[in-house]
């Protein structure tokens, strides 16, 4: 069964400094599913044994947003990932330096160092001595995630858990793979428990939006 509760497609939009400059809106945004859609999912609705309650299933935290045909003209030249200054979260540097060009899809295993890029702390990674950040510490990992506290859960299946250091307003950005020319996708950054920070791997985000390319 597929309803549209809690997430799907609601057309937002974005805007880029202010309210008069949007930038982007929400083109797909598929809805979460139960076991009776995808196998996969292992709850029923409402409840299943152990879980609170949980609407369904979603390979991934993520939505595809088209760009206003003005952005686009401005500033497409094909898949990149903004580069800053490397940053924590109490140094965090957001102003863009350059561009790396996006190679291909990267599927990590644990140990893999990660950097990303986030809208409030700017660039982590893991490859400094004296902030080791960023190594990935388990793959497959079932999480419950909700958008408001208001809203029931839904599973989220097979994320991948990181040490990224993020804080509030990093949701949705990019962890990637980085090289001296470009980098490999990762996935999408969606949020964070007492232990580890997680994202959607990009195979995940593939699943949920098949028509996605970059």
């Amino acid at each position: 069964m597929r309803d549209r509760y809690p997430w799907s497609y609601s057309g937002n939009n974005v805007y880029q400094g202010s309210m008069a400059d949007l930038v982007a809106t929400e083109y797909d945004d598929p809805q979460h599913f139960d076991a009776s859609y995808d196998g996969n999912c292992p709850v029923d609705t409402p409840l299943s044994g152990g879980w609170p309650a949980v609407v369904g299933c979603r390979w991934s935290d993520a939505a595809f947003y088209r760009y206003t045909d003005a952005a686009r003209s401005a500033a497409w030249g094909g898949a990149t990932i903004h580069t800053v200054a490397w940053s924590n979260a109490s140094m965090a540097y957001t102003d863009i330096t350059g561009s790396l060009t996006v190679s291909a899809d990267a599927y990590v295993t644990v140990g893999t160092y990660v950097h990303k890029i986030g809208s409030t702390t700017g660039e982590t990674d893991g490859y400094v001595a004296s902030h080791p950040d960023g190594t990935v510490s388990g793959t497959c990992v079932n999480r419950l995630a909700r958008s408001n506290s208001a809203d029931p859960y839904v599973l989220l299946l097979c994320q991948d858990a990181t040490s990224l250091t993020i804080n509030s307003g990093d949701s949705g950005a990019p962890v990637y793979r980085k090289y001296s020319t470009y980098v490999d996708w990762v996935g999408i950054l969606w949020g964070d428990d007492s232990s580890y920070t997680y994202h959607s791997p990009a195979w995940a985000v593939r699943t949920d939006l098949p028509n996605f390319s970059y």
